[in-house]
């Protein structure tokens, strides 16, 4: 019999990401197995805004990725009853980090 462990959720947090948190919930619940949520913020986007240069208006950045994925992560971590799970939050180009988080973390 397969005993899975660890299940890997990446997210983009997009509507279209939600639709497969269901499952992959439902499979950490039949097995008993760790839920990681992964959101990965994409480095080339950090970069792009960051050439804009857009003007800073409360002495704040106007759009924080950390905070703001974190605070999404928290809200889906919430809203999940008798699963163990973790967040995390990294940045890179996603396809590429979300397979070095999943061997660095042993889940296969």
């Amino acid at each position: 019999m397969i005993k899975l462990n660890k299940i890997l959720c990446p997210t983009d947090l997009s509507k279209n990401a939600a639709h497969a948190l269901p499952y992959a919930v439902e499979l950490a619940k039949t097995y008993g197995a760790t839920l990681y949520l992964l959101h990965v913020v994409d480095a080339y986007w950090l970069e792009s805004t960051a050439i804009a240069q857009l003007p800073d208006y409360t002495g704040k950045s106007l759009y924080n990725p950390t905070q703001t994925a974190m605070g999404e992560l928290k809200i889906i971590k919430e809203g999940i009853k008798d699963v163990e799970i973790e967040t995390a939050e990294i940045f890179g180009t996603p396809y590429v980090e979300i397979v070095r988080f999943a061997r660095q973390e042993g889940i296969s």
